[in-house]
């Protein structure tokens, strides 16, 4: 929730003064419970020393009712009953303990005589007995415990003072419960409390003056300050409003903080007429500018429109020259193969067709050679007939010898039958020599015909293998030429899809150049339509930067 400045002037006066009276309102009271806790403490031990002191006098004053038992050398017996039967107020009476912790005396009370109490503990786990013992023998005698009161089961602290009776091996002693001390100290404290709450009633009407004079003092000193101030948030929020009028000034009377706030206040009024004269010029230049910008961005919006759209023809264009320039360095490529392929070819036939003529060459001397073996034959043939001939005459010769032998020894009779079988034995051989000679003699003239007929066929075997051999020859040289012509047509289907390449490489690098002029254009139309917005805006704004100016009254 805001608050106003005279009220911030009204609680920075009351706040100190507030502050400051808690401040010493709660530092009084802790002083004052200090000294009370104080006082409480030291009565608390006074109160404790003279219990202490009470102790001893009573312990004094129970021992002298037994002293001359004691003294006499009477025995323990003779004493208990008049140490029982001593009482010190409405809770004090005499105990008594032997050095071993065997009850002896428990004021008037039988509970637990004769019983050893040498393991008693008290709540704070004080070996109460034992603690008692050792105190009356090292001669201090002074102990604190927890110990129940007579007819009661509940333990309250105690505080004993005891005497050791050496003859008898005997500790006696009393006590008393710190309830009385307990209600010294809690009148004490009622007092303290009382008298705390009257200087406190005290103190919190000297504040509560001190404040609602504080407070006169706070509104006179507001009224001073909020009052120019009010003024000057009156003219301010007349400018809020947006219809201010800014020849008028604020009048204040001070010549302090206040008063110079206000001179500044008139010579901002003063530069702000300035600044809104200005600004309503410069809002009407504006306005105008934004008039000519929009004009001009549509304008470049239409011919960037243009632009791209003969961009994307030529893009078009171009891709399907890169295209076809791609397909021509294609099929170059594929008839650059394809004569590849041709020229190994026709390597291949040149190789094979030579090989062929070197075949040929090597059978045509292989038939030369055949038809000189042929003829070499026939002459053989002839020889062979010659000596068949021989042969013949001589079986001729042989059979007429024979004939004559025969009949010669048909002459000579009994003498010549020997020489008659024998003349008849050699003419059946010459008969049948002569047989043979004819039948070999048929058999080489057989011979001899085809003889020379093999030789005639080798010759015409010989001038075709020459014929063939030259037509040979012819188709070496004709492949020359054919793998020569490849040669030129690869070289020409290289280069063509060489140029190909270059052609398509220069198309894409083109067709890049027009995807990237195509998103320039795109880009500048976008951000002519966005500088048209823009201008649309900038007039818009100008508009009502004018409009807003004109509220203002200005001299």
């Amino acid at each position: 929730m805001p608050v106003s400045i005279r009220s911030r002037l009204l609680l920075l006066a009351l706040l100190p003064v507030l502050t400051l009276a808690t401040i010493l309102f709660f530092s009084f009271t802790q002083q004052t419970r200090n000294l009370v806790d104080q006082q409480m403490g030291s009565v608390g031990e006074d109160v404790t020393e003279l219990k202490r002191v009470e102790l001893q006098r009573l312990m004094d004053m129970s021992y002298s009712s037994i002293a001359h038992i004691y003294e006499n050398g009477g025995s323990l017996e003779e004493a208990i009953p008049i140490l029982k039967n001593l009482k010190y107020g409405d809770s004090g009476y005499v105990f008594g303990y032997t050095e071993t912790g065997d009850r002896v005396v428990l004021g008037q009370s039988d509970k637990g005589l004769g019983e050893n109490f040498w393991d008693l503990q008290d709540k704070k786990g004080n070996y109460l007995v034992r603690e008692i013992v050792q105190s009356a023998k090292s001669g201090d005698g002074y102990f604190i415990y927890w110990f129940p009161k007579p007819g009661e089961t509940e333990s309250a602290p105690k505080a004993s003072y005891s005497i050791h009776l050496d003859r008898w091996n005997l500790v006696i002693g009393t006590g008393f419960y710190f309830d009385d001390v307990d209600a010294v100290l809690a009148e004490i404290e009622k007092e303290g409390e009382s008298a705390l709450e009257s200087a406190q009633f005290v103190f919190v009407s000297i504040a509560l003056f001190a404040v609602i004079g504080a407070a006169i003092i706070g509104l006179i000193i507001s009224r001073t300050i909020s009052s120019p101030i009010a003024k000057i948030s009156s003219s301010v929020a007349d400018l809020s409003k947006g219809d201010a009028d800014l020849t008028a000034r604020i009048s204040v009377n001070d010549r302090f903080e206040i008063g110079a706030l206000a001179g500044h206040f008139n010579r901002f009024l003063e530069l702000l007429e300035d600044l809104i004269r200005d600004v309503k010029t410069n809002a009407e230049l504006t306005r105008e500018n934004a008039e000519s910008i929009a004009t001009h961005s549509k304008t470049m919006g239409l011919l960037v429109h243009d632009q791209d759209a003969e961009t994307e023809q030529v893009a078009t264009a171009v891709t399907e020259m890169t295209s076809a320039a791609n397909e021509i360095s294609s099929n170059a490529s594929s008839a650059a193969m394809a004569a590849s392929d041709a020229d190994k070819q026709a390597m291949t036939s040149k190789q094979t067709v030579s090989d062929g003529a070197a075949e040929m060459n090597a059978l045509a001397n292989d038939i030369a050679s055949a038809a000189y073996e042929v003829e070499e034959l026939g002459a053989g043939v002839g020889n062979i007939n010659s000596v068949v001939e021989v042969i013949k005459g001589v079986a001729e010769q042989t059979n007429l010898l024979a004939l004559n032998a025969a009949i010669e020894a048909a002459r000579a009779g009994d003498h010549g039958r020997g020489f008659a079988v024998v003349a008849d034995e050699v003419r059946g051989l010459a008969q049948k020599t002569q047989k043979s000679t004819e039948e070999i003699a048929d058999m080489i003239s057989q011979l001899d015909t085809k003889a020379k007929a093999a030789v005639e066929s080798i010759r015409k075997s010989n001038e075709r293998s020459g014929k063939a051999l030259s037509k040979n020859t012819e188709v070496v040289d004709a492949i020359d030429r054919i793998v020569s012509a490849i040669g030129e047509i690869t070289q020409m289907n290289e280069q063509i899809a060489a140029a190909s390449e270059e052609q398509s490489s220069v198309c894409e690098d083109i067709t890049e150049r027009l995807v990237t002029i195509s998103d320039k254009s795109k880009e500048t139309s976008e951000k002519g339509r966005e500088t048209s917005v823009s201008a649309d805006t900038l007039l818009d704004n100008a508009n009502g930067l004018s409009s807003m100016v004109s509220r203002f009254r200005i001299s």
